[in-house]
C-alpha cells in the first residue's frame, strides 16, 4: 500500500512520499537490535521488555499487526494496530 503522510514541522507541512508494509522478520530484527533510545525514551527500546521484543520478534506472534514506514529505501518507523473488544456505553 502506498500513503502520503503530511508531517508537520515547525509550522509549516510538507508531503513525504511513504510506503507502508507488511513488517518483514530483516525489519523486525533491525528494530528490536539496532534501534536504541536514550534517557527517559529507553523505555521504547525492544531489548527492554523482554514480552515485546519476542512478540516483534516472532512472525507468528506479529501476524498481521505490525507495519513497516519506508521512507526511500530507509526503515524510517514502524506501528501496530491491534483491536480491541469494547462494550457500548449505556445512555444516561
Amino acid at each position: 500500500m502506498k500513503m502520503n503522510l503530511i508531517r508537520f514541522c515547525k509550522g509549516r507541512c510538507f508531503l513525504m512520499k511513504n510506503r507502508i508494509e507488511r513488517m518483514t522478520q530483516e525489519q523486525a530484527e533491525e528494530i528490536a537490535f539496532h534501534w536504541h533510545y536514550e534517557g527517559e525514551y529507553s523505555f521504547y527500546d525492544m531489548e527492554a521488555d523482554e514480552e515485546d521484543l519476542q512478540e516483534l520478534l516472532s512472525a507468528e506472534a506479529r501476524g498481521d499487526a505490525y507495519y513497516s514506514v519506508i521512507q526511500g529505501q530507509e526503515l524510517v518507523g514502524f506501528f501496530a494496530f491491534f483491536l480491541f473488544q469494547t462494550k457500548p456505553l449505556k445512555s444516561v
